[in-house]
């Protein structure tokens, strides 16, 4: 593994990680590699437009679907990450400050140890009968409903990406 001390000496790597994975550095790179027209470049160029305008007036716009989707990859990796509040929160004071991920994934724990039936007295039978599987599609659904809320607000940028550039022949 390669050391990041370079980049962040006092803060924690592994959120780099999470932020600039190589994955959507190629993707991004392919995007704006093929889905952009040289032509809108030069015809740039001819205007007289320098690299900071060309950039901000023609490669930003029409890179945001890109940017956003990389941006929603990036929210969802933060947000399905339940490992570093597992690691960094401990203790009574940790666990009040524990992400929905933390808490749905010590509720299942939770109902596994007691559907085990190493519980004393009946509750391990009473528990038992407990429907798993539709107890963790309804965690699911849960921990997926704010992102359901986020995305159509998101929407409008793909479509605009789309439509707004183009080259006629």
């Amino acid at each position: 593994m390669v050391s990041c001390f370079f980049l962040c000496p006092d803060a924690d790597c592994s959120r780099i990680n999470l932020l600039l994975s190589a994955n959507n550095v190629l993707m991004i790179r392919s995007y704006f590699m093929t889905s952009i027209p040289e032509a809108l470049y030069e015809a740039a160029k001819i205007d007289g437009a320098g690299h900071t305008k060309i950039f901000f007036q023609i490669t930003f716009p029409l890179g945001k679907p890109i940017l956003v989707t990389m941006g929603l990859f990036s929210a969802l990796a933060y947000w399905n990450d339940w490992t570093n509040g597992l690691y960094y929160l401990s203790g009574n004071q940790g666990q009040k400050l524990y992400s929905i991920q933390n808490l749905l994934n010590q509720m299942i724990t939770d109902i596994q140890y007691l559907a085990s039936g190493k519980v004393a007295g009946n509750i391990g039978a009473e528990v038992a009968k407990l429907p798993t599987t539709s107890i963790r599609m309804a965690i699911a659904f849960i921990a997926m409903l704010p992102l359901f809320i986020i995305y159509p607000f998101l929407q409008k940028y793909f479509a605009e990406g789309i439509t707004l550039g183009a080259v006629k022949g």
